[in-house]
This record gives structure tokens, sequence and C-alpha cells, in this order.
């Protein structure tokens, strides 16, 4: 419903901030880490969540638009609800959070709160295969390798615009193959979206 809010920051608190846009008012839920970085009355982007439950409405920002977006894959897993996705962000930042479900790390994710062992299993289960594809057909040993994170980010995008997941996976490794694909994510995007 709400793609981004961008506004000036008018209060905060660890966990939630207040965004003004044009006299009107939007407390929005955020990380910890977050928040420690934004400044009273300076003017920022948040990406958004828009969450509904029977006795509230919530929202959910992120200063990062794939944040947000790998938030909606966590709490797409069995037991991780909006409250503890946010956990995860207020613990790690996305490339450690990733780093830990790429190297099955459960320790790690159990060190969030909430997150016992299953869900720490469930978590690992049903998101690595979003994250390792690449990594396993280029032999990359981090995930946060700069070509990973840029085929990461493009096939988010790609599947958001209607793609099928296993034609947008092989249009990208096809173009990131190429010795000169030194391309940017929006170039990476828009060059998948020109192939046949």
């Amino acid at each position: 419903m709400y793609a981004y809010i961008k506004g000036k920051l008018i209060t905060k608190l660890p966990t939630s901030v207040v965004l003004e846009v044009s006299n009107i008012a939007y407390e929005i839920r955020v990380p910890l880490i977050a928040s420690q970085e934004m400044k009273i009355n300076e003017l920022y982007t948040l990406y958004t969540h828009y969450q509904v439950t029977e006795n509230a409405h919530y929202l959910y920002g992120f200063l990062q638009d794939t944040e947000r977006d790998f938030f909606r894959l966590l709490i797409s897993v069995s037991g991780v609800g909006p409250s503890i996705g946010l956990l995860f962000f207020s613990s790690m930042t996305l490339a450690q959070i990733q780093q830990a479900i790429f190297q099955k790390d459960l320790l790690k994710i159990q060190s969030v709160k909430g997150i016992g062992k299953k869900t720490a299993e469930r978590v690992i289960l049903e998101l690595k295969s979003k994250i390792d594809d690449f990594a396993q057909d280029n032999n990359l040993n981090t995930v946060q390798n700069p070509e990973l994170e840029k085929y990461r980010e493009a096939l988010l995008a790609l599947t958001h615009l209607g793609i099928p997941k296993t034609a947008a996976e092989k249009k990208l490794k096809a173009i990131l193959q190429k010795a000169d694909s030194n391309l940017t994510v929006e170039e990476l995007i828009k060059t998948a979206l020109q192939s046949s």
C-alpha cells in the first residue's frame, strides 16, 4: 500500500519514529540500528511494509528497499512475524542476516530474541535457496560478493515485475557471465527485461 514515506523526522524512540509529511505524522516501526542512525529534523525516506492485524495497523520502515524486501521474505517463514523480523534487523545488518543463513549458522540466527532452534532451521531451509543459487553456480564463498549482491537485488526486482524466478535467474546469469558485464543493478534489470 505504501512503497515508501519521505518526510522530516519529528520524534524517535529506539524502535519507532515519527515522520511528518505535508502536516501528517506517520508512526513507523524501525530496527534499532536505523533509529540510532537517524537525526531529529532531518529528511528521510523509509521503505515501508504495511501490516494489518485484527486489532491494529502498523507501518514498518527501513532505510534501504533491499532491507524491506528481505524483511518480507523473513516474515513469510512460519513462526517469524513482523516483530521478530524487526528484531533480526535490530540485531544484525542485512549482509549479516544473509551470511548467517548462507552459512547455516543456527546459533547466530537463534541469537535473535524469540527465535528457537526449530524456527531457525525453518529460516535456513526456506530462505537459503533464495540467496545461494548464484553463489553455487559461480563458486562464490560469501554473500557479500558485489556481483552476488547485484544479482540478488535484480532477481528480486524482476520477480516483483512478474517474471518467473527460473527465467529471471537464467537471464541474469547469462548477463553476468559476460566479460563486459560491469553493470549497475538498474542496468542489469533493464538488460534482463530487454533480452528475449
